[in-house]
């Protein structure tokens, strides 16, 4: 059992240095050649401290992979930057996640509400795999694009 301190920590770790994520997928079908698409909620964190994505490994699972060594925003490598490392779960596993540390967060909790939203929204599958809340989940995916975006944001 993971303890309230841990949870505490976790949620921490996620409100400065985590992201919650909706990942859109597409795929056409083979049978009509119909493009569908579906919607995986992600979360992760990325840090050049490997001790702590350990830590959330050992409390949560998931994997921890090694980040290239990137110029921000460029896409060139850069030898000098320190080494880097992020540990990723999606969909069963990061709602599990989230609903545990969801009473500690607080910068991200916003984000999080939204993508257990689209886990509960997306699951069900109506006949021939038509997704019945398809529309709700599209708007929060929208949603969640909007709140992380980078650059100034209208707070209201």
């Amino acid at each position: 059992m993971i303890s309230e301190t841990d949870l505490a920590w976790a949620a921490g770790i996620m409100d400065a240095d985590g992201s919650v994520t909706i990942q859109r997928l597409f795929w056409t079908s083979k049978k009509d050649g119909v493009k569908h698409d579906r919607y995986s909620l992600r979360i992760h964190v990325a840090n050049t401290d490997l001790k702590m994505l350990n830590k959330l490994q050992e409390l949560f699972g998931g994997p921890i992979i090694k980040q290239p060594k990137y110029i921000s925003g460029t896409g060139c490598l850069n030898p000098r930057n320190k080494m880097a490392w992020n540990w990723c779960i999606h969909a069963t596993k990061a709602e599990a996640v989230l609903r545990l540390i969801l009473p500690y967060m607080v910068t991200k909790r916003e984000r999080a509400e939204i993508g257990l939203l689209v886990r509960k929204f997306a699951r069900p599958k109506g006949p021939r795999g038509v997704d019945p809340n398809h529309g709700q989940v599209v708007a929060l995916y929208d949603q969640m694009k909007t709140l992380n975006q980078r650059g100034v944001q209208n707070l209201q």
